[in-house]
């Protein structure tokens, strides 16, 4: 990658949680951890990438997001189809 000038650009979704008609029942205190544990997953993912990237000498980007899991796979594809590749 390094011979190519490549660039890494990862991407870490920390999922919110669902919303339903239920939502209005469920503890917040139970919502907020579940959002701080996704943010955590995600920020270790970004440094444990960044990390690699660096020690093999690859330029590296990362991007944390903040959604649904049902619409993570569509967000995904329109970054990946507007990215641009030049």
């Amino acid at each position: 990658a390094k011979m190519f000038d490549a660039h890494l650009t990862a991407v870490a979704f920390a999922n919110e949680p669902p919303v339903t008609s239920m939502s209005d029942w469920v503890n917040h205190e139970i919502i907020g951890n579940y959002r701080a544990e996704q943010k955590a997953y995600a920020e270790r993912a970004e440094k444990t990438t960044l990390d690699l990237a660096r020690s093999a000498g690859i330029d590296c980007t990362t991007r944390i997001l903040r959604h649904a899991v049902v619409d993570a796979a569509e967000v995904f594809g329109a970054m990946a189809r507007d990215y641009d590749l030049s």
